[in-house]
């Protein structure tokens, strides 16, 4: 993409033809491309949105089941999303694909700290900490 735009600057610098009212029109031009170009990677990313369109909705909905809500840390660190109260932080200590190893700790984000820290569980024998027992379709054997 970076590559792209500086190719079209390039190609736009040629434009003008050395006279005042090309060089402007030009210099718009650049602009324009660049601000479209910064709008197409932030629409690329969906970072401005994720908030509102996953963060919250997820909170709402495992405290409306009578459940802390799940936040993975990573999002919490990196200021995606800032949850309040009581909330499941998750730490995913292996890569991608494995996600049995995964440790969830319980927090207060209104300044308490942890309150409960563990691995979870996928024998359906999970806390009301670590969210509801799994349905038997999905426990392991």
């Amino acid at each position: 993409m970076l590559l792209l735009l500086l190719l079209l600057l390039a190609l736009i610098a040629v434009l003008p033809g050395g006279t005042a009212l090309g060089a402007s029109a030009a210099g718009v031009l650049a602009g324009t491309l660049v601000t479209l170009m910064i709008l197409l990677r932030r629409l690329d990313l969906l970072r401005w949105h994720e908030r509102v369109t996953i963060w919250e909705p997820t909170t709402r909905l495992f405290r409306s089941m009578g459940y802390d809500p799940y936040v993975p840390r990573e999002v919490i660190d990196s200021g995606r999303y800032r949850p309040t109260g009581r909330v499941r932080v998750v730490d995913y200590p292996d890569p991608y694909p494995i996600r049995a190893t995964k440790i969830v700790t319980v927090q207060d984000l209104d300044g308490h700290g942890p309150q409960r820290q563990g691995p979870t569980s996928l024998d359906g024998r999970s806390s009301s900490a670590n969210g509801p027992p799994l349905s038997p379709r999905w426990r392991k054997d």
